[in-house]
């Protein structure tokens, strides 16, 4: 489903955040964009909870959906990654016999406060991720964060858990055919934190997008471009190209197993140094 106020939001450049905050102040038509975080230009976007609560994220309650829990802020040291507060995700075991296909599959996701992605975004993304000691890593695929299409089907650019690895994945919703692809990036490991570095290129073209990863300071995807770009085209003539970030738990609803991970640190910026795990 589209979100008229969503279509409007657009993340913007450093060159013309001022100007977007001006036009803003003095009443121009759309939602107003949110104050940036710090008074550094590059950085766009701190998800770090350290809030105590949901506030720096939208207030998106159709993310979570089919049994999956709501999301929760904790303060136990042993979820946390930096400062007091981390962000619990879960979805816990449910029947599934009788359920298949996407009508099935539980969520439970948040949305960054900020704007849509445009084609030529050159964005850089860090987070920590935590999976807990039970967390079934050997189960089909779990998405636990997505740069997804303003569209219905599978992302262009998500990470997954499947079969013991992180995986980046995306492609299978491509609105001209199928462009899949798979990319093992880690081992994921219960009761260890991940420290995640995305240098991400959006255009819908493979000689324009482009992604690199880093884990654990480690880069473990050189400069990678999916056959069917790093976003999707426009649904229809005249529209353009965007995409919106998701994070947090969506899985294959035959999983009967629960599940529970943790987000801390989350920062979204126009260079690495602005986004960097502490």
């Amino acid at each position: 489903m589209r979100h008229p106020s969503r279509h409007r939001a657009r993340i913007l450049g450093p060159a013309v955040l001022a100007l977007a905050l001006l036009l803003t102040a003095c009443g121009t038509e759309g939602e107003p964009r949110p104050t940036p975080p710090t008074d550094r230009p590059d950085l766009m976007w701190v998800g770090d909870l350290e809030t105590g609560d949901l506030s720096q994220f939208k207030d998106t309650p159709w993310n979570v959906t089919r049994g999956g829990e709501a999301p929760q802020v904790v303060d136990d040291p042993r979820f946390v990654r930096e400062g007091r507060y981390a962000l619990r995700i879960a979805i816990p075991t449910e029947e599934t016999d009788d359920r298949e296909g996407a009508c099935c599959d539980p969520r439970s996701e948040v949305e960054p406060d900020i704007g849509d992605i445009r084609e030529g975004d050159d964005l850089w993304f860090g987070f920590s991720t935590l999976l807990a000691s039970d967390f079934p890593t050997d189960a089909d695929w779990q998405v636990i964060t997505q740069w997804k299409a303003r569209a219905d089907g599978s992302p262009p650019v998500s990470i997954k858990v499947k079969d013991g690895q992180y995986v980046l994945a995306g492609g299978e919703g491509h609105p001209d055919e199928e462009k899949p692809f798979e990319k093992e990036l880690a081992p994921a490991a219960p009761g260890q934190w991940s420290d995640w570095l995305l240098h991400i290129k959006f255009a819908p073209e493979p000689q324009d997008g482009f992604v690199e990863v880093w884990h654990d300071g480690r880069q473990v995807l050189d400069r990678y471009s999916p056959e069917g770009g790093t976003m999707y085209p426009a649904e229809k003539s005249g529209d353009d190209a965007e995409s919106y970030l998701k994070t947090g738990y969506y899985r294959n609803g035959k999983i009967s197993r629960p599940g529970v991970l943790y987000f801390d640190g989350w920062r979204v910026g126009s260079t690495r140094e602005a986004v960097s795990p502490a």
